[in-house]
């Protein structure tokens, strides 16, 4: 009986690894898949990941939302590595109205959202980060590495509108001060 008990062990104790995931964490990431960001105070969101030969395909979703009555706006770079190991059918990232699509080929490629850098948020908006991959497949070097990350942060301060009549009596009383300066300095 005991002999049975023991042989049991073993095995599961060699199954165990090829029932575990591959995937591996960084131990930095701040925001996990399928969870929902608040973006109404300034931060920083981090997560990156690296896949083992075989994982996938998947789908990772993140959430963020504008809580605050006002616009804002979202900081937002992702890269896609491929180094000796390439994922199947590549990677698909999109957010919002966004979409970038990484090919298998392709060992190495960032991207961010647009020329300024940044995603608005109306007030109360919800965007989704959803990243799409296909099946890891490394070759025979012994550093292979199929990775995905991304950064995001919310800046400090989100733009308020600036009234055109205000802007308008503000410049006009500058002109005009300016105006009564020059006519002060021709006096004297």
């Amino acid at each position: 009986m005991k002999t049975l008990r023991a042989a049991s062990l073993a095995i599961a104790f060699a199954l165990a690894p090829l029932a575990a995931s591959a995937l591996t964490l960084s131990p930095s990431n701040s925001i996990t898949a399928d969870q929902t960001v608040e973006m109404s105070t300034p931060q920083a969101w981090h997560w990156d990941a690296n896949f083992d030969n075989g994982e996938g395909p998947s789908t990772y979703l993140f959430h963020f939302h504008n809580a605050s009555t006002k616009t804002g706006s979202l900081d937002f770079v992702f890269n896609v590595r491929q180094l000796s190991a390439y994922f199947t059918d590549g990677v698909r990232i999109t957010f919002g109205d966004l979409v970038w699509d990484i090919e298998q080929a392709v060992w190495q490629q960032g991207g961010r959202t647009d020329q300024s850098n940044f995603l608005v948020f109306a007030p109360g908006e919800t965007k989704t980060l959803t990243i799409d991959f296909g099946k890891v497949v490394k070759g025979a070097v012994l550093n292979a590495t199929a990775n995905i990350n991304f950064d995001s942060l919310s800046p400090s301060s989100y733009a308020a509108p600036v009234p055109v009549p205000a802007a308008g009596i503000m410049l006009m009383t500058s002109l005009a001060g300016l105006g009564a300066l020059r006519r002060r300095r021709k006096a004297a």
